[in-house]
């Protein structure tokens, strides 16, 4: 009973915020309204500045277009931030106390529903494209998605990244899950799942259903690496740092030893990824900015 009621109470949130306020609520005897699309994209560890609308010389224009013309969050609050919970929290409307993925290993998905589930119990045709990341162990389609494109744990941006010379050339690729068979990977990871995205869009469903589009990409996590057609993009941009991330007194003040010696971890501020490179540094060499694919694929770049 106790996980019926958390299914409901997640489905009425998903529902809530999907479809907005009005759709739980509707005057007796109003005439039935089409049901709406939705498209959902999902983007890892982008700082939420780095779009052109906010900072000046990053080009994001698809993004850019939908603050214009849309509804800007400037302010987000997480319960956990942390990868797999966030994602846990998003697909189920509950706190990662209550859907227990509670860390990026391999939290149990097992008794969870998933909001588009109670879409798909509404005529909504569904679909799932890129990072899941509940856990390493297996990209197999969950339950709520009528089209599943997916990979295990955090994916590369390449498809023989992290594959010996000698597997490269026996003609082995890292792997895409499609609707539950291998399929070798072809191109850049962004470039594909906008690709698998659209054409499901274009060609590959019931256009007399409503959707629902889950996207999600790996990018622009660490280490980013760009499409060679944007590697040099911002080569020369003046990446300008904030003050509240300067080592000084100011900046310091009532924060603890333990929090000051972050800056010295693996995602800190001074030596980053447990380099002997300052932040600017680190930023420059992998350009932490040169995936604007990613910015582009409301709409293919």
């Amino acid at each position: 009973m106790k996980n019926a009621r958390r299914a409901l109470n997640a489905a009425m949130i998903a529902a809530c915020t999907l479809l907005g306020p009005g759709a739980l609520a509707k005057p007796v005897g109003a005439p039935q309204q089409k049901p709406t699309n939705m498209i959902f994209v999902l983007v890892d560890d982008l700082r939420y500045d780095a779009m052109g609308f906010l900072t000046p010389g990053l080009q994001t224009p698809n993004i850019d277009g939908l603050a214009k013309d849309g509804v800007y969050f400037s302010n987000a609050v997480v319960t956990s931030s942390l990868c797999s919970p966030s994602r846990a929290t998003i697909l189920t409307g509950q706190t990662a106390r209550n859907h227990g993925v509670v860390d990026n290993n391999n939290s149990s998905e097992e008794g969870l529903t998933f909001f588009p589930k109670y879409l798909q119990q509404a005529g909504y045709q569904t679909g799932f494209f890129g990072k899941w990341h509940m856990g390493f162990d297996t990209d197999a389609p969950r339950d709520g998605f009528d089209k599943w494109v997916s990979f295990k744990g955090q994916g590369t941006y390449f498809p023989t990244e992290q594959l010996s010379p000698e597997r490269i050339a026996a003609g082995d690729r890292q792997m895409l899950n499609v609707d539950g068979a291998p399929v070798k990977r072809t191109g850049y990871i962004t470039d594909e799942l906008t690709d698998y995205a659209m054409n499901w869009l274009e060609k590959g469903r019931d256009k007399s259903k409503p959707f629902f589009l889950y996207l999600s990409h790996k990018a622009v996590h660490s280490d980013p690496l760009p499409p060679d057609r944007y590697k040099t993009q911002y080569s020369k941009l003046d990446i300008k740092l904030p003050a509240s991330m300067a080592n000084t007194p100011e900046n310091n003040a009532g924060k603890p030893m333990w929090v000051r010696n972050q800056r010295n971890s693996w995602h800190g501020a001074d030596f980053p990824y447990h380099t002997n490179n300052p932040m600017t540094d680190t930023m420059a060499a992998s350009r932490i900015f040169s995936s604007p694919i990613v910015f582009r694929t409301i709409g293919r770049a």
